[in-house]
């Protein structure tokens, strides 16, 4: 009788550990059956506020939504321009965090147009790992909220994720699903 090798890969102990994070280009942040998918201990599931990430690196895709959700936040992960622009008009948001070369320069800009355009209240931010003053002046012209460069350190990105959400719900004043509108 032969017995299979262990596989030690990460990718192989994510399918089996956390399944739902590889359904193919798509991946939620958020662990069916969780006690995160629940609303967790500290966060309430209505009071969870939902992220959009979009990212052509599987690496970020796979790890950074498992990250913020364990910081309080549902997350939901995309690869692709036409994808991001499809969740867009499907789903409401809190957060964006877009990468800016999405397989192509600068696509995440088209990203981020987009989300001002369909959800002016959800706030924009850049994740690149390519950093230019260019793509910078850019983003402070199109009113990005905050430009991350990769690598970024987690508890920045959290702590200026929910400053800044903190921000924009004080000066926007609203009542319960109203502000979904």
């Amino acid at each position: 009788m032969s017995t299979k090798p262990a596989d030690t890969g990460i990718v192989s102990r994510l399918r089996k550990m956390e399944p739902h994070i590889l359904q193919g280009e798509r991946s939620v942040g958020v662990p069916p059956g969780s006690p995160e998918a629940a609303g967790g201990p500290m966060v309430k599931k209505k009071d969870r506020k939902r992220v959009l990430l979009v990212d052509d690196e599987k690496s970020i895709r796979l790890t950074l939504p498992r990250v913020l959700a364990k910081y309080g936040f549902e997350v939901t992960s995309l690869a692709g321009l036409d994808d991001a622009l499809a969740e867009i008009k499907a789903q409401d948001y809190d957060v964006l965090l877009s990468d800016l070369n999405l397989r192509e320069p600068n696509a995440g800009f088209t990203v981020i147009d987009e989300m001002r355009k369909a959800q002016p209240r959800c706030l924009n931010f850049v994740l690149t790992g390519y950093p230019t003053d260019q793509s910078l002046r850019e983003a402070q012209a199109g009113n990005v909220t905050h430009y991350f460069a990769k690598p970024v350190e987690i508890k920045q990105l959290v702590n200026t994720i929910r400053e800044e959400l903190q921000r924009a719900s004080s000066r926007k004043p609203c009542a319960g699903e109203d502000c979904n509108d």
